[in-house]
């Protein structure tokens, strides 16, 4: 091999043995406790038998020749290797009989039913064989399948004390993306399909309001429920908290803004009875 400057290449072994530099040594000195096999570097200058290379660290090294290899030659003799390590693994598989439709199992193979030959763990083939095996074993028996994770069972509205704070979580767990879609004022096609039960739900948070909450609470809340049903609404200006005001828009949009009064009022509506003690508006149990 011819070598140049500029060349990239990579330290593939240790000759100090034949320069009487031991079995760890280089031809020139040192030894691969200070530069390992496998060093990268870029040749900096070229005599008959010692090159000058700059390692990647930026430090610079003598070798022979025979010590050396370019970059190119080794991604060649790794391509090299890995097709031999494929070659090995199809010589394998094809001892293994596909399994047919009709002999297909019930239920498919899992990944930790592949029994994986020694010789595949050597060369660190285990995992390809295990999904190569795998599809194989399952074939005609490609089961569709979706985690509990990826289906979501509708919840019905079963509220058991605060009515109307429970309506508002209810809300938010069966229809997460309800904030996004009021925001951009689009139609919520879950949301249209429950409609009938979303508005029997609001219906009871509304009479929930109606025996707990208390002036301004109780205001604001009969003028957003009615915006929620399509009605016009009140004169903002007349209301305690006119942010929540809306007299359009769709209903994703209307439903956000009555659940968001809700949560508001759970998180800030807080007075001072005339005994002292606090009481929290929407928080006391009705029978």
């Amino acid at each position: 091999m011819n070598y140049e400057k500029g060349q990239d290449v990579v330290i593939r072994r240790n000759l100090g043995i034949e320069h009487g530099n031991g079995k760890s040594g280089y031809y020139y000195g040192g030894s691969v406790s200070n530069v390992p096999l496998g060093s990268k570097g870029t040749i900096e200058y070229v005599s008959e038998k010692k090159i000058d290379v700059r390692l990647s660290n930026g430090n610079r090294w003598n070798v022979h020749p025979n010590e050396l290899r370019t970059s190119k030659e080794t991604e060649e003799a790794e391509k090299k290797r890995q097709e031999a390590k494929n070659s090995q693994l199809e010589e394998i598989l094809q001892l293994e009989e596909p399994t047919t439709q009709k002999d297909a199992k019930k239920e498919p193979m899992s990944i930790e039913e592949v029994v994986v030959p020694k010789v595949l763990i050597k060369l660190n083939l285990a995992e390809q064989y295990k999904k190569i095996m795998l599809r194989i074993k399952n074939y005609g028996n490609e089961i569709s399948k979706t985690t509990d994770d990826s289906i979501k069972k509708s919840e019905p509205f079963k509220p058991e004390f605060n009515v109307r704070e429970e309506y508002a979580v209810w809300i938010r767990q069966e229809f997460p993306e309800l904030k996004e879609y009021a925001e951009k004022e689009k139609e919520y096609d879950s949301l249209k399909k429950r409609k009938t039960e979303v508005m029997d739900g609001a219906k009871k948070a509304y009479d929930h309001a109606m025996k707990t909450a208390t002036g301004c609470a109780l205001t604001d809340f009969k003028n957003i429920y009615d915006v929620l049903h399509g009605k016009t609404g009140g004169d903002p200006r007349d209301l305690c908290y006119p942010s929540f005001a809306t007299d359009s828009g769709t209903f994703a949009k209307r439903l956000e803004k009555f659940v968001s009064f809700i949560e508001f009022l759970s998180l800030n509506l807080e007075s001072v009875s005339s005994r002292g003690y606090k009481k929290h508006h929407g928080t006391v149990k009705v029978k």
